[in-house]
């Protein structure tokens, strides 16, 4: 697993490192970019890789179905975290927490389910990233909720196979979570950075008031 983990680990000192020689203004913003950036180009090239490995076998209409699955509920959750972000923080904690439990119950199933997904697919591993496509653009408002789920919804159950099974490793997971965990970390920063500012700085580089940043301490939370 740490081996699997050292390509993450070294990315996210890299790009969390060199912005600490800009202004402490400018670094929030960078932070967020880089974790927008990466996320959805590295993000971008797993999906397609999913679909293309769908589409190769079973193929057909099957991998259409299959592939809808997943691509449907995550195009409309992340349409609602752009359109309706604080509605949207509420539904995705509680997507991310379920795709957590059935990762933990998929784990506890051990063999009989290893079995089945070498015959059927990664479906965990799929599931795992499907939920957290929406995160990305949940951090266009909500850096600080949307980087702890992507943390905590790629990291959970990768730690809970390696802990079962060393010798199974966390290939699978490993490979469709990293930009997750990555562009968690990225977005965390950013928030933390944006904190003690008296205006906050969008995505863009415009500015907004305080109060339309409900996850952070002392807004007012009445932005949606």
């Amino acid at each position: 697993m740490i081996g699997q983990s050292l390509p993450a680990v070294l990315i996210v000192l890299v790009l969390a490192l060199w912005p600490l020689a800009l202004p402490p203004e400018r670094r929030g913003r960078i932070w967020r970019r880089e974790g927008l950036i990466w996320f959805t180009a590295v993000g971008g090239f797993v999906a397609l890789f999913i679909i293309g490995e769908t589409f190769t076998d079973p193929g057909g209409l099957q991998a259409a179905a299959m592939v809808s699955m997943w691509v449907v509920p995550a195009a409309f959750l992340s349409w609602l975290a752009v359109a309706r972000p604080g509605e949207a923080a509420v539904t995705l904690t509680s997507v991310c927490a379920l795709t957590t439990a059935f990762n933990v119950w998929a784990i506890a199933a051990g063999t009989r389910w290893w079995e089945f997904e070498n015959e059927h697919g990664p479906i965990t591993a799929i599931a795992t990233f499907a939920s957290t496509i929406p995160l990305g653009f949940l951090a266009l408002r909500r850096p600080w909720i949307a980087g702890w789920l992507l943390i905590g919804t790629a990291l959970v159950p990768e730690v809970l196979v390696f802990a079962r099974n060393p010798e199974r490793g966390a290939s699978s997971l490993g490979f469709l979570t990293s930009p997750a965990l990555v562009t968690g970390v990225l977005f965390i920063l950013s928030a933390y950075a944006e904190r003690g500012k008296p205006t906050g700085v969008t995505g863009m580089g415009g500015t907004r008031p305080p109060q339309e940043y409900p996850d952070l301490p002392g807004s007012t939370g009445k932005a949606a």
